[in-house]
């Protein structure tokens, strides 16, 4: 139950969801283990996901990765130039 609600839930995206999330982390960690900092942006939470798995997504997204910037972005293309 989230919100007093009960939550009903698609095992198949919930799956699909996780699976990503765990390549992304064995791909940050295979070719990012040296580096200094790494930058990821911050997924989107999956439509219909209670918000206790989203952050557990999350949880998994950044585990043994040492340093770690996530970048919440707006979907939209910004350039700053400083003159």
């Amino acid at each position: 139950m989230a919100d007093g609600k009960p939550v009903s839930v698609n095992e198949q995206q919930v799956g699909k969801f996780l699976n990503t999330t765990l390549k992304l982390n064995s791909t940050i960690l295979r070719y990012s283990r040296m580096a200094a900092v790494v930058l990821v942006s911050l997924p989107p939470p999956p439509v219909d996901h209670p918000a206790y798995f989203y952050m557990e997504y999350l949880d998994l997204l950044v585990e043994n990765v040492p340093r770690l910037l996530i970048v919440r972005g707006y979907r939209r293309d910004v350039v700053t130039l400083f003159t």
